[in-house]
């Protein structure tokens, strides 16, 4: 492992990337979003601020949006990976944690394949949702075990919840709008377990108690 690799693994340098790179996407996401006039809440899908054809209007959406979702995803691969190496004696955590590195691949591959590349851009959308909303899950269930981690075990759950629960009206019961709406109530519920397992990540305490 090269040095610059194990600087990047440590645990506050991890835990910032946490933190970054989450930021990141939705600073490119909001800014997409202003230079739109086309874009609506309830009528389109985040992704659309990507699509290299359907909005020729606005190519500098496509360009923020896409490259912002990719750099993003990099960055928080190595948070992902600072939380394994933290977590790496325990195989739930650890099983956990390999959800959570999926999904954020999913994300980087959304930005490589916008809309324009069916099915691979549907394939890693719903890759990326379904899976960063069990990583939470997961986690929250190996947490939830360990008394001195029930409170954040609580806490996963609740937002591993929140952050699939739009999804189902939108799939099951006809909610006819856009997918910008769930997509954003995940997004911000992944962001603040994001935000509380880096302060984890950063501190001097065990992830996983030992016993």
């Amino acid at each position: 492992m090269s040095s610059l690799l194990k600087r990047l693994l440590e645990p506050n340098v991890a835990a910032a990337c946490g933190i970054i790179g989450p930021f990141y996407a939705f600073l490119s996401i909001m800014i997409a979003i202003i230079v739109s006039p086309w874009f609506s809440w309830t009528g389109n899908a985040l992704s659309d601020l990507g699509n290299l054809s359907r909005y020729p209007s606005s190519p500098v959406s496509s360009l923020v949006f896409n490259s912002g979702l990719i750099l993003a995803g990099i960055i928080t691969i190595f948070s992902v990976l600072g939380l394994l190496m933290k977590v790496k004696t325990n195989i739930g955590a650890l099983i956990s944690g390999v959800v959570l590195l999926v999904g954020t691949i999913a994300l980087i591959c959304i930005g490589l394949f916008p809309e324009n590349f069916p099915p691979w851009h549907f394939i890693f959308s719903v890759m990326l949702f379904v899976s960063i909303a069990l990583a939470m899950l997961l986690f929250g269930g190996v947490f939830t075990y360990y008394k001195q981690t029930k409170r954040l075990g609580l806490f996963s759950l609740a937002t591993g919840l929140i952050a699939a629960s739009p999804w189902i009206p939108y799939m099951f019961l006809n909610w006819n709008i856009g997918a910008a709406i769930p997509e954003i109530i995940s997004a911000v519920a992944v962001y603040a377990w994001i935000i509380i397992m880096s302060t984890r990540l950063a501190s001097s305490k065990d992830i996983i108690p030992e016993k």
